[in-house]
């Protein structure tokens, strides 16, 4: 059962994530603010990987969803001090934006990659291309591990596919179980 301290969290949290997804957004290009104007569908994606990436760095449910998602190896990843992302197919500035409270880090490939053989192994997460449909977008989620070998490519550990379809009030919700997936 679940405390009403956790639900008020949660939905305060929703609410900001909800919140920091206008018409508009700003994000930084050689260190100044630009004004960035984007399309209903770009704001809606969005808004649905920072609320996956949320969930799975939280373990927080989705809405329509009764329990967290069950990530095969995730513990990696919630064990680090700093949370990982891969920036690939994804809008970093403004996703890190709408993930103020998280310690996250969005870098491309590479420099996980350097960073794994400066430290020590690296557990992220990726995010596939999102499918779009009229009425559903479907968001493939990886857990990751960038070797402190310099040799050995990152691993993938496993995935989960998060469909979300949009009900008939127009909210974004997951009707189906994920999809998770150990390698």
């Amino acid at each position: 059962m679940k405390s009403k301290i956790w639900e008020e969290k949660r939905a305060s949290h929703l609410r900001l994530i909800q919140s920091s997804f206008d018409t508009k957004f700003q994000y930084k290009q050689n260190g100044n603010r630009v004004d960035v104007k984007m399309n209903q569908q770009d704001k809606q994606i969005v808004k649905l990987q920072s609320m996956l990436l949320s969930s799975l760095i939280q373990q927080t449910t989705l809405p329509g969803m009764s329990e967290p998602i069950q990530f095969p190896d995730i513990l990696h990843l919630r064990n680090q001090d700093i949370i990982y992302v891969s920036s690939e197919n994804i809008k970093a500035d403004l996703l890190r934006e709408s993930l103020p409270n998280l310690e996250i880090e969005i870098l491309n490939e590479t420099m996980l990659k350097s960073k794994a053989v400066e430290n020590r192994d690296i557990y992220y997460l990726s995010l596939r291309k999102p499918t779009v449909t009229e009425n559903e977008i479907r968001i493939i989620s990886d857990l990751k591990m960038c070797p402190s070998e310099k040799n050995i490519p990152p691993l993938s550990l496993g995935a989960v596919l998060i469909i979300f379809q949009q009900n008939s009030a127009g909210e974004w919700i997951v009707n189906d179980s994920p999809s998770a997936i150990a390698m």
